[in-house]
């Protein structure tokens, strides 16, 4: 069961060491070779995209973020997680924090409206934390996408997002801000996160960190203390939490409510394949950068004009 069905409220961060997946390829020595070499690189890209870092809540949205981009992926990374946690860390929590998706599963967000959503919002201390969140609310981008942006993928001059995530399955397009939203930015977040930066640099200076990576990230943060604060913030407003990925539902049903196309919607979040996404432009969707803006500020939910 998943972590909310369980009722936990949990801040924890597990860090995976390289000797815990030493350990791991000892375990999976009797398995057949292929399904030891399966486990194992399943393993590594899961470590490598949470950044060798576990908590329950991360765990359960970055499946579903693997589940959306591919069903069949998204369990053979969750079964090799699952392993791995059983045999080598031995933690429970983290354990149950996840399901392995079945392939014709159909995941349910819960629906939230923008009344809830501001209200979070405004209950969010870390300045950090509610720039993301207020993103994450309004661009329906995916968690771990927007947490690894690149701070140049962002223009506050023409308010555009670009995202430029190219996979098999998948092509992030564009995305927008609301006016309101890069006012936000420049005035509160961007100041917040310069001082964070000058702050941390020499501490991390020390360590054996790619400091020109971190800095150039959007949010130069850990993921488990946004999401720390973003729930207490959900435990004041509400007294209740909701994942993290159920933004990127409240987002497309805001839309679609609004009357925009899914097509565009599918645009803005990037659900569209390359050669899909070509077909679209040349033969139904003939459209702009300008018109895809003009939609999005018509139509988009806007959580910072309440701030």
């Amino acid at each position: 069961m998943v972590l909310r069905e369980h009722g936990l409220q949990s801040a924890r961060v597990v860090r995976v060491a390289e000797e815990h997946v030493e350990k791991f390829k000892k375990k999976l020595s009797a398995r057949a070779k292929k399904t030891k070499e399966d486990r194992v690189r399943y393993l590594l890209k899961a470590l490598d995209d949470l950044e060798w870092e576990l908590s329950p809540e991360r765990l359960e949205d970055y499946i579903l973020e693997l589940y959306e981009e591919s069903p069949h992926r998204a369990a053979h990374v969750a079964k090799a997680l699952k392993l791995f946690i059983k045999t080598v860390l031995r933690d429970k929590e983290l354990y149950y924090s996840f399901k392995v998706p079945r392939t014709q599963e159909s995941l349910v967000a819960e629906a939230l409206t923008l009344e809830e959503v501001v209200e979070v919002a405004k209950k969010i201390r870390h300045r950090g934390a509610q720039a993301y969140f207020i993103l994450l609310a309004e661009t329906g981008l995916r968690p771990g996408e927007l947490l690894s942006l690149p701070l140049p993928s962002l223009d506050l001059g023409e308010r555009v997002i670009r995202v430029g995530k190219v996979s098999e399955t998948k092509r992030s397009y564009v995305t927008f801000l609301h006016e309101s939203t890069a006012r936000y930015l420049e005035e509160k977040y961007f100041p917040f996160r310069e001082e964070f930066v000058d702050r941390v640099r020499p501490l991390l200076s020390r360590l054996n960190v790619n400091l020109e990576a971190w800095e150039s990230r959007l949010f130069p943060f850990k993921d488990y203390e946004l999401r720390r604060e973003i729930y207490r913030a959900m435990d004041r407003a509400l007294g209740r939490r909701f994942r993290l990925y159920d933004l990127r539902a409240f987002f497309s049903t805001y839309m679609t409510k609004n009357g925009v196309s899914p097509l565009v919607v599918n645009v803005l979040q990037g659900r569209m394949p390359p050669r899909e996404f070509r077909i679209l432009q040349k033969h139904y969707l003939p459209i702009s950068l300008d018109d895809l803006r003009e939609i999005y500020e018509r139509n988009a939910p806007c959580v910072s004009k309440y701030l």
